[in-house]
């Protein structure tokens, strides 16, 4: 059994990626595998915003982000400095600047360290 951590760091606007990942993650549960957790960064954090409409001829990769999560209770975990960069706000960011957060609540805001120790706890690191 392998551990994996994926990373996400492409655009839920060109959402082939995003759909890899998310149909990798099912597949390597599928198979015995464990998925430690998810963590976006650079303009994957866009896939946490969750004021994201997705039009009718495209598939929504935020309900599968939602049910990943809420099946197997794995962290997604959005850069905090990416996403504040790209005004994806957690609610103590919003609340500290006087904004509206619209970070997903199936998501979590993280850093560095919660990269480092997620790579540490794994056996191979996965990027989309």
């Amino acid at each position: 059994m392998q551990t994996f951590i994926i990373l996400v760091s492409s655009t839920p606007l060109a959402p082939a990626n995003g759909l890899k990942a998310i149909k990798f993650a099912h597949a390597a549960l599928s198979s015995g595998h464990k998925v430690h957790s998810v963590f976006f960064l650079g303009d994957g954090v866009y896939h946490g915003n969750g004021l994201t409409l997705t039009p009718s001829d495209e598939t929504p990769l935020l309900p599968a982000w939602r049910q990943l999560q809420q099946e197997f209770s794995i962290p997604l975990i959005n850069c905090a400095t990416a996403a504040a960069r790209r005004g994806v706000l957690a609610a103590i960011e919003a609340q500290e600047h006087g904004l509206t957060a619209n970070l997903d609540e199936a998501f979590t805001a993280g850093g560095l360290v919660e990269l480092v120790k997620g790579i540490s706890q794994s056996d191979r690191v996965v990027r989309f």
